[in-house]
């Protein structure tokens, strides 16, 4: 089969602008589609309540200087919500705005530094994969940084082709160059390093007549940054860039990349079909420029920058990181195939496959519009409001666990059914036993109890120490880092696997005691200072690392000693060895010495294939007496909180 290619030069015409709005088009389309009812993410919330003060000073001082970002974003917000409000909608479209202009700079910059078709290509792309949709979406720094970054780059380009095409550089791109730096540097502090690349990657490419003229309007550019200066050395001052993040794995690449595909086979195969073949009809034929050389290293730069700083300071590096860098690196990977390819027929069937594909992975298969991979706040209020509704507000009892109240109390106010009685932030071990002693009131003025968190800690003993009043599961709902569930106090038996131990049996050590001082039963146990560790539960079970299940045990306790350092321990053992073992320290629900009290620990268990061990037992490093008694462990199927399905 011959292929014949048409080389003639059509881009500059109506096609290459009917293709260009296409993009647009799908772009805008896929960035404005539920903008206004998908919820408010963690970090939005939090930029828009720091925001939320009357004079400027406030929110500098109680906006600005606790965060770690640079001013210009969060005073851009202060600004933006005093003239046009909090509506979600309108909050995040001047986001959504700078992102569709970042697609038409991704378009015009693959095409100075390649060809028109790696500038439609990429650009399609960035108009319908999941990751910098995402960001596009999202009213925080991400958007306004990609954009600054791109507008420094176009306008960077202009100044290099200037060279060989005219003696003066043109007044559009000073000012462009300069403003863009100006304001890039106030919207991320990795935009900053970013642009500092661009300006020195500049140094080898301008012209040396022009050198001079270059670096005073890039120094002046970023001067400006100096403005800020002592904002900076105050977030400093409370910490650092990042540091709640983990430090990232060697994989951390690779995972990135094929985050940039949707995490999709389906998508990578397709994208990687597409270039196999143009690499082939090309027969293999490429040509490298410079442009490759300034993409692959700006990228470079910013990855190792990220890596490094969080191997050695405090961990940064996460996939938005690299946002402001990797649209180049698309581009020349992209370029690397021929350009004889890059005919007219060929731009318009890959760009349709690109768009389709892209959007098809990104709507169907991430689902991405019903399942938004962040912590949901609409969601999780819209089922305390619903059920409070349903059952009553006076019948619902809530404890609400997120960042900040005023997050989800966002969306609460917009409903008039609000369960009356809500308890905030039940986190800690000492606010886990405080809730369990003001659950024993709360039980006998509702009916019903509901459990919601949010992109927060979620510790699993509160499910069991909320069963011990309302044993029924009535409603669960589950979305990616949040859940939502209401239990009854209806009777209804457990169909979990559970395990109790009385400790009446003294074949495995321990001193019985047999007479009132126990809590039921024939007898309880008492350690003392001869009994290190107890007789516990030791049970068998088969896992799947596809399998998501939580162990959970609870013990009482009596002992006048709050002092000791006795723990209830959980251990999970393979093989005869120890891979996971947790602990709580009795004493921390020691509420009412002299008295019994249950004590609880909760786990999800470790992904692991094949047979486990599980072991419950209560360990007394500091040998002190006192009494445990009725042991009780389940084992729970969950749903996985972290898993987007």
């Amino acid at each position: 089969m011959n292929i014949k290619f048409d080389h003639s030069e059509i881009y500059t015409g109506r096609f290459e602008k009917l293709l260009l709005v296409l993009v647009l088009v799908v772009a805008a389309v896929m960035r404005c589609y539920h903008l206004g009812d998908i919820s408010l993410s963690n970090d939005e919330l939090s930029a828009m309540f720091r925001a939320n003060y009357q004079s400027f000073s406030e929110m500098i001082q109680h906006g600005v200087l606790i965060d770690y970002h640079p001013a210009g974003v969060q005073i851009f917000i202060f600004y933006w919500l005093k003239l046009f409000g909090n509506g979600v909608f309108i909050y995040r479209l001047p986001f959504v705005i700078l992102s569709l202009f970042s697609v038409y700079w991704i378009y015009l910059i693959g095409k100075k530094w390649f060809h028109p078709a790696v500038g439609l290509w990429s650009a399609a792309l960035f108009a319908v994969l999941e990751y910098p949709l995402l960001y596009s979406m999202l009213a925080r720094m991400y958007s306004p940084g990609l954009f600054f970054s791109l507008m420094a780059v176009n306008y960077w380009t202009n100044w290099i082709k200037t060279n060989a095409k005219q003696s003066q550089i043109k007044r559009t791109d000073k000012i462009g160059l300069f403003t863009a730096i100006a304001m890039g540097v106030h919207t991320h502090y990795f935009t900053v390093a970013f642009l500092f690349s661009v300006v020195f990657a500049g140094l080898f490419l301008v012209r040396k007549r022009y050198l001079l003229f270059y670096l005073l309007i890039c120094g002046f550019a970023a001067s400006t940054f100096l403005f800020e200066w002592n904002i900076f050395l105050e977030q400093m001052k409370t910490g650092d860039l990042g540091g709640w993040l983990g430090k990232p794995e060697p994989s951390f690449i690779v995972e990135f990349f094929f985050n940039l595909m949707n995490n999709s086979k389906y998508l990578l195969w397709t994208i990687a079909g597409l270039f196999s073949l143009g690499l082939i009809f090309g027969r293999f034929k490429v040509r490298l420029n410079k442009y490759h050389l300034v993409a692959f290293s700006w990228f470079t730069f910013s990855y190792l920058l990220a890596y490094l700083y969080s191997i050695y300071r405090h961990p940064a590096l996460q996939y938005s990181t690299l946002l402001f860098c990797i649209p180049f690196f698309v581009m020349a990977v992209i370029a690397v195939v021929p350009q004889r390819v890059m005919t007219d027929r060929i731009t318009l069937v890959v760009l349709l496959l690109l768009l389709s594909s892209g959007a098809f992975s990104t709507v169907v298969e991430k689902e991405y519009y019903s399942k938004p991979p962040f912590g949901v706040f609409k969601e999780v209020a819209r089922d305390l409001t619903d059920w409070s509704g349903k059952y009553g507000e006076e019948n619902v009892a809530a404890v609400v666990n997120v960042i900040s109240p005023d997050y989800i109390n966002y969306y609460l106010k917009q409903s008039s059914q609000i369960p009356k009685s809500v308890r905030f932030k039940v986190e800690s071990v000492e606010e886990l036993a405080a809730f369990r002693e003001c659950l024993d009131s709360v039980s006998i003025n509702h009916q019903y109890f509901a459990f919601i968190w949010t992109n927060n800690l979620h510790p699993y003993e509160i499910l069991s120490i909320i069963k011990t009043k309302y044993p029924c599961v009535k409603e669960f709902r589950s979305y990616y880092n949040a859940e939502s569930w209401l239990f009854s106090k209806d009777s209804i038996a457990d169909q979990q696997r559970q395990w109790r131990f009385d400790f009446e049996d003294a074949s495995s050590g321990g001193l019985i005691v047999s007479d009132s001082s126990n809590y039921s039963g024939k007898g309880c146990l008492m350690m003392n200072e001869q009994y290190e560790y107890s007789p516990g539960l030791d049970v068998d079970v088969k896992l799947s690392e596809d399998d998501f299940k939580v162990f959970s045990c609870s013990v009482f306790y009596k002992s006048n000693d709050t002092a000791g350092k006795q723990t209830l321990v959980f251990e999970v053992l393979q093989n005869g060895k120890s891979i996971e073992w947790y602990g709580i320290e009795l004493n921390k629900y020691n509420l009412h010495p002299g008295k019994w009290q249950q004590v609880f620990l909760a786990r999800p268990l470790p992904q692991a294939e094949g047979k486990v061990k599980l072991k419950a037992y209560v360990w007394n490093p500091d040998h002190k007496t006192f009494l445990v008694d009725n042991m009780l462990a389940k084992l729970d199927a969950a749903t996985d909180p972290y898993s987007r399905k």
